[in-house]
C-alpha cells in the first residue's frame, strides 16, 4: 500500500502540471507574435507537463488496482471484512464495487453457515442417540456426545480417526463396509463389551456416498434387560 506522503506527492505533481499547461495556453493566448525559440521551448515545457499528469494519472491507477490486489488476497485468506475504497467512475471504480459485492455475499454465506453448524451442534449435543458423520474416505468428521459414550472414547480422539479406529469392533465396521460396496442403508444390532446393546445404522447421504455416511447408534440396553427380566 503507498503511503500518504507518497500519495500527496502525486497529486502536487499532477496538480503542478497542470497548472503549468493552463498557464502556457494564457500565454500563448495573450501574448503577440513569440519567435520560434520561444514557442519550442513553450511547446518542450506542455510535453513535459503533459507527461508528467500522465505518469501521476498511471501512477494512481496503479496503486487503486495494488490496492484491489491486496484486498482480494486478503479475502483469499478468509478476512471477508476486506474492502477496496469504491471511489470514482471507469473501470477501477466498478472492479472496486464488484470486489466488495462479493466480498458482502461471501461474508453473508458464511454468516450463514455459521448459524446452520451452530444448529447442527445445539441438535446433537442434545440427542440420547449416537449420531457419526464420516467423510466419503470412512473417517470422523462429526460425532457427537452419545456416540462418545456409546463407544467409550472422547470426542477429540474419534475426530479425523477412520471409523475402524474408533469403534474397535469388526462387526461394526462391516456394516459400514456394506453400506460402501451396496451403496444402500445397512443396520445391525450388536452386544457391545460391558454388555452393552447398540443398534447401528449406516446410509449414505441422500445425495450419494462422495459427500459421506451417517452412522446412527441406538443404545438398547435399557430395554434388553427389560425384556431378560
Amino acid at each position: 500500500w503507498r503511503t500518504g506522503s507518497d500519495r500527496w506527492r502525486y497529486l502536487l505533481g499532477v496538480l503542478a502540471g497542470m497548472v503549468l499547461i493552463v498557464t502556457l495556453l494564457l500565454w500563448y493566448v495573450t501574448a503577440g507574435e513569440r519567435s520560434l525559440a520561444e514557442l519550442a521551448v513553450a511547446g518542450g515545457l506542455a510535453v513535459i507537463a503533459a507527461a508528467a499528469l500522465l505518469m501521476g494519472a498511471l501512477d494512481v491507477s496503479s496503486w487503486r488496482v495494488r490496492q484491489i490486489t491486496a484486498a482480494v488476497e486478503r479475502i483469499a485468506a478468509g478476512d471477508l471484512d476486506a474492502r477496496v475504497p469504491a471511489r470514482g467512475p471507469g473501470d477501477i471504480g466498478a472492479l472496486s464495487r464488484a470486489v466488495n459485492g462479493m466480498a458482502e455475499r461471501l461474508e453473508r454465506q458464511s454468516r450463514k453457515r455459521n448459524r446452520e453448524r451452530d444448529r447442527l451442534n445445539t441438535v446433537l449435543h442434545v440427542m440420547n442417540d449416537g449420531v457419526i458423520i464420516l467423510n466419503k474416505h470412512g473417517y470422523v468428521s462429526i460425532i457427537n456426545p452419545s456416540a462418545a459414550r456409546i463407544l467409550r472414547v472422547t470426542v477429540d480422539d474419534a475426530l479425523n480417526k477412520s471409523f475402524v479406529q474408533v469403534v474397535k469392533d469388526y462387526r461394526l465396521a462391516e456394516v459400514l463396509l456394506a453400506c460402501i460396496e451396496e451403496n444402500a442403508e445397512h443396520s445391525a444390532t450388536y452386544e457391545l463389551a460391558g454388555d452393552a446393546y447398540v443398534r447401528i445404522i449406516v446410509t449414505p447421504f441422500l445425495r450419494g456416498a462422495a459427500n459421506g455416511y451417517l452412522v446412527l447408534m441406538q443404545d438398547l440396553s435399557h430395554i434388553h434387560r427389560l425384556e431378560t427380566v
